[in-house]
Parts: structure tokens; C-alpha cells; sequence
């Protein structure tokens, strides 16, 4: 499969009527693969204060039951 043959199955996925060019195809690959890092950082992120949280709940726990 050319790469012509790969951007034309692509656009007619994507979008019919909405005819990309290969370089704007690279760029929406591109900020999609930026969203997606941005995202597990995020993620990444609120599990490491969640945990943060659970443990000075479990130690607030601790102490009270002593």
C-alpha cells in the first residue's frame, strides 16, 4: 500500500468530505499523540495525590486508634 493509498483510506474515515493532505494528517497524528502523553500525565498525576491523600488518612487512622 503506497502512501497516497494509505492517506486516501484515512481521509475517507475520518472525514468524506474533508480532504486532508499528508502533511495535515502528520499534524493531527502529532497533537493527538501530545494529548495523549498530556493525559497519563494528568492521570499519572491525581493517582500520586490520591495516594498521598490515602496515606495520611491511614496514618491520621493510626494514630487515633493508639
Amino acid at each position: 500500500m503506497t502512501e497516497q493509498q494509505m492517506l486516501d483510506f484515512i481521509t475517507e474515515t475520518l472525514g468524506p468530505n474533508i480532504p486532508l493532505t499528508l502533511d495535515q494528517l502528520a499534524a493531527l497524528l502529532m497533537a493527538l499523540a501530545i494529548a495523549t502523553v498530556l493525559l497519563a500525565m494528568g492521570l499519572g498525576y491525581q493517582i500520586v495525590r490520591a495516594e498521598r491523600r490515602i496515606k495520611a488518612l491511614e496514618t491520621a487512622l493510626a494514630q487515633e486508634a493508639m
